[in-house]
C-alpha cells in the first residue's frame, strides 16, 4: 500500500521508523543510535525489504546527506517560479538557508547537487540521486512569496 505524501516524511523526527511506518524520509539534526548502531546526523531514506507472504526481512536505512530541512514552498506573486526554501548545515556548522527553484530538479538533478556541495552539504557520493528524490518529495505546509530583486 503506497502512503501519502504527508505520512513518507517527518522532519523533525527523534527515532528511526517502525516497520509499519516504512518507507519514509527522516531528517536528524544530532546523530542517532538504533539497535546499537550508531547514526550520523542528515536526511535518510527508510525502507524495508519484504520476504515471503509480505513479510518483512530486513530493513534499509539509507544516507542521504547531511540534515537539510525544506522549510516551504516559494512562489511568485503570479503563483510561477515555483521553488522550496532549504534550511541546512554546511560542513563546517553554518546554519545556510536557499530558497531552490524547483526547475533545478529537471533532468538529473547534478545543478541543485552542485550548489549545495559548493555551499558546504554532505551528500552521499554513492547515493547521490537520493537527494533529489527527497527535495522532489517534500511538500510543506508553509507557503512565501518571493520578489524580485532590483538592481
Amino acid at each position: 500500500m503506497a502512503k501519502d505524501i504527508d505520512e513518507q516524511v517527518a522532519p523533525h523526527a527523534d527515532s528511526f521508523p517502525a516497520d509499519d511506518e516504512r518507507p519514509c524520509w527522516r531528517v536528524y539534526d544530532q546523530g542517532i543510535k538504533h539497535d546499537g548502531k550508531k547514526y550520523s546526523p542528515g536526511v535518510y531514506w527508510h525502507d524495508s525489504k519484504h520476504g515471503g507472504k509480505g513479510s518483512v526481512s530486513a530493513s534499509a536505512d539509507t544516507w542521504a546527506c547531511g540534515p537539510l530541512h525544506v522549510e516551504a514552498i516559494t512562489t511568485n506573486a503570479e503563483d510561477g517560479e515555483h521553488g522550496r526554501l532549504l534550511r541546512y548545515l554546511s560542513a563546517t556548522g553554518v546554519s545556510k538557508k536557499w530558497a531552490m527553484p524547483m526547475e533545478m530538479l529537471a533532468g538529473n538533478g547534478n545543478e541543485v547537487r552542485r550548489v549545495l556541495l559548493d555551499n558546504g552539504l554532505l551528500i552521499n557520493p554513492e547515493r547521490r540521486g537520493l537527494i533529489v528524490s527527497y527535495l522532489s518529495s517534500q511538500r510543506p505546509r508553509k507557503r512565501l512569496m518571493s520578489t524580485p530583486v532590483e538592481n
